[in-house]
């Protein structure tokens, strides 16, 4: 079974995007509050992190940064971001994001992420 990942502060933000996962497909999915609580989970069968850009404690670039330099692991990560910036996408793939997603989120940006990365 798919297991993903969903990293962010915002505890509606979470529910929605889990929502939306399960409406596409049947996936284990780990809510995260940030990205501390990420990487204290085991990754080794992880196949995505779904991760806000924004949030306490480890934002979702360090938690990239962590996560491939760190871990040395090649999960595809995706950032969330209502308020993407050139710099921003810049920075996260020197860093080793995968994809940006725009919030807000809906079924068809989540559809097209599981179905590219997947």
């Amino acid at each position: 079974m798919t297991k993903i990942i969903v990293a962010d502060d915002s505890y509606a933000q979470r529910k929605t995007i889990v929502r939306l996962i399960k409406t596409i497909m049947d996936a284990e999915i780990i809510e995260a509050n940030n990205g501390v609580d990420v990487i204290m989970q085991d990754l080794t069968d992880v196949d995505m992190i779904i991760s806000d850009i924004i949030m306490p404690i480890m934002d979702g670039m360090k938690l990239t940064q962590h996560i491939r330099r760190v871990k040395q692991a090649d999960i595809p990560i995706i950032i969330l971001s209502s308020d993407l910036s050139e710099r921003d996408v810049k920075k996260g793939r020197q860093l080793g994001v995968t994809a940006f997603m725009q919030k807000p989120v809906d079924k068809n940006k989540i559809e097209d992420i599981l179905h590219t990365y997947l």
